[in-house]
């Protein structure tokens, strides 16, 4: 792990492999970026440099005690900041979950400082607009985070360890480590704020993209995945289902995950287009 310096804030990242193309992966809600650990892995082996960036307050990323700083604007603007400062400019852009928000955050808003050559969203839902949590449902969501026992831990992570055995079960330590240091300001600002609409930007895609969700997926429903599927212009799009799986392919079937990503980049990145 090393820090890259985001503007306010210093965001951990792996970098790991090289070649051609990069590809800049994304975590989700409560995760980090440890999570695309094997992944990158097999990544390495297929010939392509991954770039992890963890957000704020995610794994060893700085914390900050702004709400505002917890939502997928922000971070898009974070990870702007950071590929800047890493000097990374034309890449493969992977987001999973909470991530695919943050991805199209980028795509809409910072785009134009890159060059995207294909855009990879896993289990991340519509894209449609999102109302902020009330007054009422903020206390709630805080009564529930103050509830929490440490007693409950060995329940949650039985819950959770079925979904990320395609890790390591050192890096699932260090990852489920990660999850229990969330910081207050993280869960609540991601449900706090409204989310925009990102239809436009999905029907308007002008790169690759496929999409990746796991059928029993019981976090991001299947049929809101598809339904972002469905917006996609019908040439830019790519539809892969894992049957069987929940929301975490990229931490359950990493060698399915990687040549399904692996795979649409190479047949699909047109020729001279490939980062050097």
């Amino acid at each position: 792990m090393a820090l890259v310096d985001a503007g306010p804030v210093r965001l951990d990242y792996f970098d790991v492999g090289s070649g051609d193309p990069t590809a800049v992966l994304v975590h989700g809600a409560s995760s980090s970026a440890r999570i695309w650990h094997s992944v990158q892995i097999l990544l390495e082996q297929a010939g392509m440099r991954s770039l992890a960036i963890g957000m704020c307050r995610a794994g060893g990323s700085d914390r900050t005690t702004r709400l505002e700083d917890y939502t997928p604007s922000t971070y898009a603007s974070d990870l702007s900041t950071a590929l800047d400062a890493l000097q990374v400019r034309r890449f493969v852009l992977v987001g999973h979950s909470l991530g695919v928000a943050v991805a199209l955050e980028y795509m809409k808003d910072h785009a134009q400082e890159s060059e995207v050559q294909a855009l990879v969203l896993v289990a991340g839902g519509a894209g449609s607009a999102r109302a902020g949590a009330d007054a009422n449902q903020v206390k709630q969501l805080e009564e529930a985070l103050a509830a929490t026992a440490p007693e409950d831990e060995g329940t949650r992570r039985a819950l959770w360890e079925p979904n990320h055995l395609g890790l390591p079960e050192e890096v699932r330590d260090e990852l489920w480590r990660d999850i229990l240091n969330n910081p207050r300001e993280r869960l609540l600002g991601q449900r706090m704020f409204e989310r925009p609409d990102m239809t436009p930007t999905l029907a308007t895609m002008s790169v690759p993209t496929p999409i990746m969700a796991g059928a029993a997926d019981g976090t991001v429903p299947i049929e809101a995945t598809v339904q972002g599927y469905l917006k996609l212009p019908d040439e830019q799009r790519n539809l892969h289902i894992f049957y069987g799986l929940s929301h975490f392919p990229n931490a359950q079937v990493l060698a399915e995950v990687t040549a399904v990503m692996g795979d649409f980049i190479r047949y699909s990145v047109p020729l001279g287009t490939l980062a050097t």
